[in-house]
């Protein structure tokens, strides 16, 4: 992380936020987090999949000394997840850093 990057509260955390274009397990996709007060929801739309067909989870969450946990993003583990400017970064463990911005 460098030093732009601030830790994230649930406050900044809410509201919708979406990726670029990610290479996933089952393809290219790119993915819409929704942060709501007690709960997070995940949508994964894949290129190329017909509209409407999105892979979609909720499930509660929790900020606890810089980390997020929840059951519904990289299968449950706990992952960094900062503010760097305007975007999310997200560093899950083993794996490359996940950037979203902000859905307006």
């Amino acid at each position: 992380m460098n030093e732009r990057n601030t830790q994230l509260t649930q406050a900044e955390a809410l509201g919708t936020w979406q990726t670029g274009t990610l290479e996933t397990e089952l393809g290219p996709a790119h993915i819409v987090i929704t942060f709501e007060e007690e709960r997070l929801e995940v949508r994964v739309y894949f290129e190329g999949a017909a509209p409407g067909a999105e892979n979609r989870s909720e499930g509660p969450y929790e900020f606890r000394d810089g980390w997020l946990y929840t059951p519904v993003l990289f299968k449950g583990r706990g992952l960094a997840v900062c503010r760097e400017d305007d975007e999310l970064v997200f560093y899950p463990p083993d794996e490359d850093e996940v950037r979203a911005f902000r859905r307006s």
